[in-house]
Protein backbone atom coordinates (compact mmCIF):
# COMPACT_ATOMS: atom_id res chain seq x y z
CA UNK A 1 0.00 0.00 0.00
CA UNK A 2 1.68 3.39 -0.92
CA UNK A 3 0.36 5.68 1.62
CA UNK A 4 0.44 9.92 0.85
CA UNK A 5 0.85 12.41 3.53
CA UNK A 6 0.57 15.28 1.52
CA UNK A 7 -0.70 18.33 1.40
CA UNK A 8 -2.66 17.48 -2.07
CA UNK A 9 -4.96 14.94 -2.93
CA UNK A 10 -2.69 12.62 -5.25
CA UNK A 11 -5.25 9.61 -5.49
CA UNK A 12 -5.22 10.01 -9.34
CA UNK A 13 -2.15 9.66 -9.96
CA UNK A 14 -1.00 7.22 -7.78
CA UNK A 15 -3.61 4.57 -8.32
CA UNK A 16 -4.57 1.92 -5.19
CA UNK A 17 -2.89 4.58 -2.53
CA UNK A 18 -4.72 6.48 0.06
CA UNK A 19 -4.45 10.19 1.31
CA UNK A 20 -3.10 10.66 4.71
CA UNK A 21 -4.39 14.39 5.29
CA UNK A 22 -3.03 15.60 8.85
CA UNK A 23 -0.04 14.22 11.12
CA UNK A 24 -2.93 12.44 13.27
CA UNK A 25 -3.88 10.26 10.59
CA UNK A 26 -0.30 9.47 9.75
CA UNK A 27 0.32 8.33 13.83
CA UNK A 28 -2.62 6.17 14.01
CA UNK A 29 -2.15 4.60 10.82
CA UNK A 30 -0.21 0.81 11.34
CA UNK A 31 2.14 0.12 8.58
CA UNK A 32 3.71 -3.34 7.26
CA UNK A 33 7.07 -3.78 5.49
CA UNK A 34 4.83 -3.96 1.98
CA UNK A 35 4.33 -0.40 2.52
CA UNK A 36 5.68 2.84 1.53
CA UNK A 37 5.25 6.19 3.11
CA UNK A 38 5.43 9.40 1.59
CA UNK A 39 5.45 11.98 4.31
CA UNK A 40 5.65 15.48 3.57
CA UNK A 41 6.80 18.20 6.38
CA UNK A 42 4.24 20.30 4.79
CA UNK A 43 1.86 17.97 6.98
CA UNK A 44 3.98 17.00 9.86
CA UNK A 45 5.44 20.52 10.44
CA UNK A 46 6.65 19.82 13.67
CA UNK A 47 10.25 19.10 13.54
CA UNK A 48 9.84 16.52 16.19
CA UNK A 49 6.36 14.87 15.79
CA UNK A 50 8.48 14.09 12.20
CA UNK A 51 11.25 12.44 13.32
CA UNK A 52 8.92 10.17 15.74
CA UNK A 53 6.38 9.75 13.03
CA UNK A 54 9.20 8.61 10.59
CA UNK A 55 10.91 6.00 13.03
CA UNK A 56 7.60 4.86 14.07
CA UNK A 57 6.51 3.93 10.02
CA UNK A 58 10.64 2.51 10.13
CA UNK A 59 9.97 -0.11 13.24
CA UNK A 60 7.01 -1.21 11.64
CA UNK A 61 9.03 -2.07 8.39
CA UNK A 62 7.27 0.84 5.74
CA UNK A 63 9.91 2.48 3.44
CA UNK A 64 9.67 6.45 4.12
CA UNK A 65 10.20 8.41 1.35
CA UNK A 66 10.31 11.77 2.75
CA UNK A 67 9.64 15.19 1.08
CA UNK A 68 10.43 18.90 2.59
CA UNK A 69 11.18 22.40 1.99
CA UNK A 70 14.73 23.82 0.58
CA UNK A 71 14.76 25.22 3.89
CA UNK A 72 15.37 21.71 6.00
CA UNK A 73 18.05 20.66 3.24
CA UNK A 74 21.04 20.45 5.85
CA UNK A 75 23.82 17.36 5.97
CA UNK A 76 22.93 17.14 9.82
CA UNK A 77 18.97 16.26 8.77
CA UNK A 78 20.29 14.01 6.05
CA UNK A 79 22.43 12.66 8.31
CA UNK A 80 19.58 11.81 10.47
CA UNK A 81 17.34 10.60 8.15
CA UNK A 82 19.69 7.61 7.11
CA UNK A 83 20.69 6.97 10.30
CA UNK A 84 16.76 6.12 10.90
CA UNK A 85 16.86 3.85 7.49
CA UNK A 86 14.94 7.12 5.67
CA UNK A 87 17.34 6.97 2.50
CA UNK A 88 14.89 8.28 -0.10
CA UNK A 89 14.25 12.11 0.28
CA UNK A 90 14.26 15.01 -1.40
CA UNK A 91 13.96 18.67 -1.06
CA UNK A 92 11.94 21.39 -3.31
CA UNK A 93 11.72 24.95 -3.32
CA UNK A 94 9.73 26.88 -5.59
CA UNK A 95 7.58 24.11 -6.84
CA UNK A 96 7.39 20.56 -6.28
CA UNK A 97 8.43 17.87 -9.30
CA UNK A 98 5.82 14.98 -8.89
CA UNK A 99 8.24 13.47 -11.42
CA UNK A 100 10.93 13.55 -8.65
CA UNK A 101 8.74 11.60 -6.43
CA UNK A 102 7.64 9.06 -9.16
CA UNK A 103 11.27 8.16 -9.40
CA UNK A 104 12.14 7.57 -5.57
CA UNK A 105 8.87 5.71 -5.39
CA UNK A 106 9.97 3.37 -8.14
CA UNK A 107 13.42 3.06 -7.44
CA UNK A 108 14.38 3.12 -3.92
CA UNK A 109 17.93 4.37 -3.08
CA UNK A 110 20.71 2.14 -1.18
CA UNK A 111 22.96 2.52 1.61
CA UNK A 112 25.64 3.27 -0.99
CA UNK A 113 23.64 5.70 -2.39
CA UNK A 114 23.95 7.75 0.73
CA UNK A 115 27.49 6.34 1.56
CA UNK A 116 28.10 10.45 2.09
CA UNK A 117 26.26 10.94 4.99
CA UNK A 118 26.14 7.17 6.65
CA UNK A 119 30.16 7.74 7.13
CA UNK A 120 30.30 11.29 8.28
CA UNK A 121 31.64 11.86 11.57
CA UNK A 122 33.17 7.74 11.31
CA UNK A 123 36.68 8.41 11.97
CA UNK A 124 35.61 9.81 15.56
CA UNK A 125 34.73 6.64 16.64
CA UNK A 126 38.26 4.88 16.37
CA UNK A 127 39.36 5.73 19.58
CA UNK A 128 38.13 5.13 22.70
CA UNK A 129 37.63 7.97 24.47
CA UNK A 130 38.75 8.50 28.18
CA UNK A 131 37.39 6.11 31.37
CA UNK A 132 36.25 7.82 34.09
CA UNK A 133 35.30 6.39 37.11
CA UNK A 134 34.92 8.47 40.47
CA UNK A 135 36.39 7.76 43.63
CA UNK A 136 36.22 9.35 47.27
CA UNK A 137 39.12 10.38 49.23
CA UNK A 138 39.31 8.99 52.92
CA UNK A 139 39.28 11.19 55.54
CA UNK A 140 40.61 11.04 59.28
CA UNK A 141 36.88 11.87 60.45
CA UNK A 142 35.12 8.99 58.93
CA UNK A 143 36.77 5.78 61.32
CA UNK A 144 33.60 3.39 60.57
CA UNK A 145 35.28 3.03 56.69
CA UNK A 146 38.92 2.12 58.04
CA UNK A 147 38.32 -1.64 56.88
CA UNK A 148 37.16 -0.71 53.44
CA UNK A 149 40.09 1.99 52.82
CA UNK A 150 43.13 -0.93 54.39
CA UNK A 151 41.11 -3.23 52.16
CA UNK A 152 41.80 -0.98 48.65
CA UNK A 153 45.47 -0.19 49.36
CA UNK A 154 47.35 -0.37 46.43
CA UNK A 155 44.39 -0.22 43.83
CA UNK A 156 45.34 0.91 41.01
CA UNK A 157 48.23 3.59 42.50
CA UNK A 158 46.16 6.31 44.03
CA UNK A 159 46.67 4.91 47.60
CA UNK A 160 44.40 4.80 50.39
CA UNK A 161 40.80 5.16 48.33
CA UNK A 162 37.85 3.75 48.44
CA UNK A 163 35.08 2.98 45.90
CA UNK A 164 31.23 5.04 47.00
CA UNK A 165 28.92 2.23 46.86
CA UNK A 166 26.37 4.18 48.49
CA UNK A 167 24.93 7.04 46.25
CA UNK A 168 21.59 7.57 47.83
CA UNK A 169 20.35 10.68 49.81
CA UNK A 170 19.34 8.49 52.82
CA UNK A 171 22.73 6.93 52.95
CA UNK A 172 24.51 9.81 52.43
CA UNK A 173 22.52 11.84 56.00
CA UNK A 174 23.43 8.44 57.56
CA UNK A 175 27.10 8.60 57.25
CA UNK A 176 26.77 12.61 57.83
CA UNK A 177 25.16 12.14 61.62
CA UNK A 178 26.91 9.12 62.47
CA UNK A 179 30.33 11.12 62.14
CA UNK A 180 28.70 14.55 63.53
CA UNK A 181 29.63 16.13 59.91
CA UNK A 182 27.46 18.85 58.40
CA UNK A 183 27.54 20.12 55.27
CA UNK A 184 30.81 21.90 54.92
CA UNK A 185 32.60 18.88 56.56
CA UNK A 186 31.65 16.59 53.50
CA UNK A 187 34.34 14.58 51.75
CA UNK A 188 35.41 15.76 47.83
CA UNK A 189 34.58 13.93 45.19
CA UNK A 190 37.80 13.21 42.66
CA UNK A 191 37.68 12.54 39.37
CA UNK A 192 40.44 10.01 38.18
CA UNK A 193 40.65 9.52 34.31
CA UNK A 194 42.47 6.51 32.89
CA UNK A 195 43.81 6.17 29.98
CA UNK A 196 42.87 3.79 27.05
CA UNK A 197 43.76 0.26 28.65
CA UNK A 198 47.05 -1.33 26.80
CA UNK A 199 47.58 -4.58 26.40
CA UNK A 200 49.85 -6.53 28.06
CA UNK A 201 53.32 -7.40 26.33
CA UNK A 202 54.55 -10.61 27.39
CA UNK A 203 58.54 -11.38 26.65
CA UNK A 204 59.07 -15.15 26.44
CA UNK A 205 62.73 -16.23 26.48
CA UNK A 206 64.81 -19.91 25.90
CA UNK A 207 67.18 -21.40 24.27
CA UNK A 208 66.08 -23.62 21.04
CA UNK A 209 64.55 -26.23 21.52
CA UNK A 210 63.29 -25.42 24.93
CA UNK A 211 59.63 -25.21 24.39
CA UNK A 212 58.59 -21.48 24.33
CA UNK A 213 56.08 -22.18 21.48
CA UNK A 214 54.57 -24.80 22.95
CA UNK A 215 54.47 -22.61 26.19
CA UNK A 216 53.44 -19.82 24.23
CA UNK A 217 50.10 -21.64 22.58
CA UNK A 218 49.24 -23.28 25.57
CA UNK A 219 49.35 -19.45 27.43
CA UNK A 220 47.48 -17.81 24.69
CA UNK A 221 44.66 -20.39 24.79
CA UNK A 222 44.04 -19.53 28.71
CA UNK A 223 44.07 -15.91 27.96
CA UNK A 224 41.49 -16.53 25.21
CA UNK A 225 39.09 -18.22 27.62
CA UNK A 226 39.43 -15.59 30.43
CA UNK A 227 38.22 -13.28 27.64
CA UNK A 228 41.70 -11.76 27.03
CA UNK A 229 42.05 -11.83 23.55
CA UNK A 230 45.55 -13.11 22.99
CA UNK A 231 48.09 -12.97 19.65
CA UNK A 232 51.97 -14.89 19.52
CA UNK A 233 54.37 -13.43 17.71
CA UNK A 234 57.54 -15.20 16.55
CA UNK A 235 60.32 -14.86 14.16
CA UNK A 236 58.93 -17.41 12.10
CA UNK A 237 55.26 -18.73 11.58
CA UNK A 238 56.25 -22.46 11.52
CA UNK A 239 56.19 -24.50 13.51
CA UNK A 240 52.92 -22.86 15.45
CA UNK A 241 50.99 -22.13 12.41
CA UNK A 242 50.87 -25.86 11.60
CA UNK A 243 49.83 -26.06 15.21
CA UNK A 244 46.82 -24.20 15.84
CA UNK A 245 43.10 -23.24 13.81
CA UNK A 246 43.86 -19.92 13.11
CA UNK A 247 40.24 -18.50 12.77
CA UNK A 248 39.10 -20.36 15.87
CA UNK A 249 42.10 -20.71 17.78
CA UNK A 250 45.47 -19.44 18.50
CA UNK A 251 46.95 -16.10 16.28
CA UNK A 252 50.27 -16.03 15.06
CA UNK A 253 51.84 -13.24 13.12
CA UNK A 254 55.46 -12.42 12.63
CA UNK A 255 55.28 -8.67 13.51
CA UNK A 256 53.23 -6.90 15.82
CA UNK A 257 49.38 -7.41 15.38
CA UNK A 258 46.85 -4.75 14.63
CA UNK A 259 45.18 -3.26 17.85
CA UNK A 260 42.11 -5.04 19.63
CA UNK A 261 44.35 -7.99 21.41
CA UNK A 262 44.58 -7.65 25.14
CA UNK A 263 47.87 -9.70 25.41
CA UNK A 264 51.27 -9.74 22.80
CA UNK A 265 53.32 -13.00 23.47
CA UNK A 266 56.27 -11.97 21.91
CA UNK A 267 58.72 -15.55 21.24
CA UNK A 268 61.15 -13.61 18.82
CA UNK A 269 65.04 -13.65 19.90
CA UNK A 270 66.03 -10.57 22.13
CA UNK A 271 69.53 -9.92 21.12
CA UNK A 272 69.32 -6.09 21.14
CA UNK A 273 68.14 -6.34 24.55
CA UNK A 274 64.57 -6.67 26.09
CA UNK A 275 62.23 -3.69 24.74
CA UNK A 276 60.99 -0.98 27.85
CA UNK A 277 57.23 -2.03 26.98
CA UNK A 278 57.44 -5.42 28.32
CA UNK A 279 54.89 -6.17 31.19
CA UNK A 280 56.48 -9.83 32.19
CA UNK A 281 59.54 -12.29 30.51
CA UNK A 282 59.07 -15.88 30.79
CA UNK A 283 61.96 -17.76 31.30
CA UNK A 284 61.17 -21.36 29.83
CA UNK A 285 64.52 -23.54 30.41
CA UNK A 286 65.35 -27.36 30.40
CA UNK A 287 65.45 -28.55 34.37
CA UNK A 288 69.72 -28.13 33.19
CA UNK A 289 71.88 -26.11 36.10
CA UNK A 290 74.39 -24.65 33.77
CA UNK A 291 71.00 -23.25 30.96
CA UNK A 292 69.27 -21.50 34.08
CA UNK A 293 72.28 -19.85 35.40
CA UNK A 294 72.83 -18.91 31.87
CA UNK A 295 69.33 -17.51 31.49
CA UNK A 296 69.51 -15.76 35.05
CA UNK A 297 72.71 -14.21 33.98
CA UNK A 298 71.25 -12.64 31.07
CA UNK A 299 68.19 -11.20 32.51
CA UNK A 300 70.56 -9.46 35.23
CA UNK A 301 72.46 -8.24 32.58
CA UNK A 302 68.89 -6.41 31.23
CA UNK A 303 68.23 -4.96 35.25
CA UNK A 304 64.89 -7.45 34.92
CA UNK A 305 63.66 -7.80 38.57
CA UNK A 306 62.70 -11.15 40.50
CA UNK A 307 59.30 -9.62 40.34
CA UNK A 308 59.16 -9.08 36.28
CA UNK A 309 59.94 -12.38 35.49
CA UNK A 310 58.30 -15.58 35.90
CA UNK A 311 60.07 -19.27 35.06
CA UNK A 312 58.69 -22.23 33.37
CA UNK A 313 61.16 -25.24 34.08
CA UNK A 314 59.93 -27.67 31.02
CA UNK A 315 60.10 -31.50 31.06
CA UNK A 316 60.73 -31.15 34.92
CA UNK A 317 59.50 -34.16 37.41
CA UNK A 318 57.97 -32.05 40.43
CA UNK A 319 58.76 -34.76 42.82
CA UNK A 320 62.75 -33.84 42.87
CA UNK A 321 63.97 -30.53 43.41
CA UNK A 322 65.29 -27.76 41.33
CA UNK A 323 68.64 -28.28 40.34
CA UNK A 324 69.08 -23.90 40.84
CA UNK A 325 67.46 -21.86 43.74
CA UNK A 326 65.36 -19.50 41.44
CA UNK A 327 64.74 -16.04 42.20
CA UNK A 328 60.91 -15.14 41.56
CA UNK A 329 58.07 -17.29 40.78
CA UNK A 330 58.57 -20.43 38.85
CA UNK A 331 55.47 -23.10 37.24
CA UNK A 332 57.11 -26.76 36.30
CA UNK A 333 55.68 -28.72 33.67
CA UNK A 334 56.41 -32.27 33.49
CA UNK A 335 57.11 -34.11 30.20
CA UNK A 336 53.98 -34.43 27.98
CA UNK A 337 53.40 -36.71 25.46
CA UNK A 338 50.35 -35.92 25.00
CA UNK A 339 51.55 -32.29 23.42
CA UNK A 340 51.94 -34.21 20.08
CA UNK A 341 48.49 -35.34 19.70
CA UNK A 342 47.42 -32.41 20.55
CA UNK A 343 49.58 -30.86 17.75
CA UNK A 344 47.68 -33.00 15.16
CA UNK A 345 44.40 -32.21 16.50
CA UNK A 346 44.76 -28.49 16.50
CA UNK A 347 44.12 -28.27 19.90
CA UNK A 348 46.09 -26.75 23.35
CA UNK A 349 46.76 -29.59 25.47
CA UNK A 350 45.49 -26.68 28.12
CA UNK A 351 42.00 -26.93 26.20
CA UNK A 352 42.14 -31.06 26.33
CA UNK A 353 43.11 -31.72 30.23
CA UNK A 354 42.37 -29.29 33.09
CA UNK A 355 45.27 -30.40 35.25
CA UNK A 356 47.46 -29.45 32.85
CA UNK A 357 45.96 -26.05 32.39
CA UNK A 358 46.17 -25.94 35.89
CA UNK A 359 49.62 -25.47 35.86
CA UNK A 360 49.69 -21.99 33.65
CA UNK A 361 47.40 -20.69 35.89
CA UNK A 362 50.38 -18.66 38.20
CA UNK A 363 51.01 -17.01 35.10
CA UNK A 364 47.89 -16.36 33.81
CA UNK A 365 47.13 -14.93 36.89
CA UNK A 366 49.83 -12.11 36.60
CA UNK A 367 48.88 -11.53 33.17
CA UNK A 368 44.75 -10.91 34.49
CA UNK A 369 46.20 -8.14 37.12
CA UNK A 370 48.65 -6.43 34.77
CA UNK A 371 45.73 -6.03 32.09
CA UNK A 372 43.41 -4.73 34.96
CA UNK A 373 46.41 -2.72 36.48
CA UNK A 374 47.15 -0.86 32.42
CA UNK A 375 42.98 -0.46 32.27
CA UNK A 376 43.43 1.20 35.89
CA UNK A 377 45.95 3.29 34.13
CA UNK A 378 48.80 3.46 37.30
CA UNK A 379 48.77 6.75 38.83
CA UNK A 380 45.67 8.72 37.02
CA UNK A 381 47.57 11.92 34.76
CA UNK A 382 45.04 14.30 35.80
CA UNK A 383 42.64 14.43 38.79
CA UNK A 384 39.69 16.55 39.06
CA UNK A 385 38.45 17.79 42.27
CA UNK A 386 34.35 18.49 42.59
CA UNK A 387 31.90 19.00 45.83
CA UNK A 388 29.60 16.00 46.33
Amino acid sequence: MLYLAFPTDLRDRYQKSEWLVYGKMVSETLFTPQDILVLSEWTVPDRMELVQTMYRAREQGARVIFVGPSQSETDDFKRQLCLMGVFDFVFFGDEILLGTIDELIEHPRTPMDVKAYMDQGSDALTELPPVVDVYQEETDSEPALEEETNASKGFGGIGQLFRRRSNTNEDASELLTDHGQDADMRPVVKKFVWPNPKAVHVRILGEPGSGKTFVAWNLAAICNRRELPAAVIEESSLPLIDWTDIKTGVHVYQEKPKKGYRVLLDTRPWEDGIPSETDLVVAVCWPDKTRIERTALALHQQMMSPGQVCWVINRHDSALSLPVKLDGDYVVLPHEPRQFAAMRMKQPLVELDDSFSSLFGPIADRISEMFIQNSKGGTPPHVDAVGV
